[in-house]
């Protein structure tokens, strides 16, 4: 009902408003705003085409509490976020810059607390969510996963990727057995992926800042997979965030080491 009132007072549809008032404050999190040196913050969506993206996988692609939802470039965070509030689900994201790990923390704990008081606390929130958050390459990543488990969907705005990365994720997504459908950018079936694309899932999106425009497309992993399979890369750095969105647990050698 809080949330009902919240969004009912802007004349947006209420997902929209909601979801662009949890990410405003997450991304208000990060101190040094949309860019820093040496390490861009780019390929984030606006909260409205994050909508869209999550409600796809929820009617078209099977998105349950139960699945993982993998950000392969997770950048701030802000994708992971949209999942676990949309779809109630597991996330996990992989990146290999260091302070955009840090800050997908903060960011992330930030957001879920304006979550938490929109809705009047954390009482009204269902129970805490896992983010788990891995420091790695993409192109040296065999599986995606976390905590020994498989990913499930993988969304990656791969646009700016170096094509042997993109390469590299294809062939983690082919062993990853657990993953059923992937959100791309571009051709992952000419990357190698094992999978049919599903065009008329193909969604235009906006970028967040620039507002420009870029289409998302959908891809349906083959089942059986004919490719080798493994299981999900270890992966230790993970947190979860209590009722009222703060950290409540940090584990791993990356995060300790980094004083979290």
């Amino acid at each position: 009902a809080t949330v009902a009132a919240y969004c009912a007072a802007r004349q947006d549809p209420a997902l929209h408003v909601l979801v662009r008032a949890v990410m405003a404050a997450g991304r208000a999190a990060n101190q040094n705003g949309d860019h820093f040196p040496d390490a861009p913050i780019s390929g984030e969506l606006t909260g409205a085409s994050l909508v869209v993206l999550m409600a796809i996988c929820l009617v078209h692609c099977g998105a349950t509490p139960a699945s993982l939802f993998c950000d392969a470039g997770a950048g701030r965070g802000m994708a992971l976020l949209a999942a676990a509030l949309l779809l109630g689900c597991p996330t996990c994201g992989i990146e290999v810059h260091a302070l955009r790990v840090k800050i997908s923390v903060r960011c992330i704990s930030a957001g879920w607390a304006k979550f938490a008081a929109l809705v009047g606390g954390g009482a009204a929130l269902p129970p805490a969510t896992r983010f788990f958050l891995s420091r790695a390459d993409l192109a040296a990543c065999p599986t995606l996963g976390a905590d020994g488990v498989g990913a499930t969907i993988v969304y990656c705005f791969d646009t700016g990727m170096p094509y042997a990365v993109v390469l590299a994720i294809a062939r983690a997504i082919n062993a990853t057995a657990t993953v059923t459908w992937m959100l791309s950018f571009q051709d992952m079936v000419t990357a190698g992926l094992l999978a049919e694309e599903v065009t008329s899932l193909a969604t235009p999106v906006r970028m967040h800042g620039s507002g420009s425009g870029k289409t998302c497309r959908f891809f349906r992993m083959q089942q059986p997979r004919r490719g080798a399979t493994a299981a999900a890369r270890a992966n230790d750095d993970s947190f979860t965030l209590d009722g009222a969105g703060r950290v409540t647990q940090v584990s791993g050698v990356d995060l300790t080491t980094n004083g979290w």
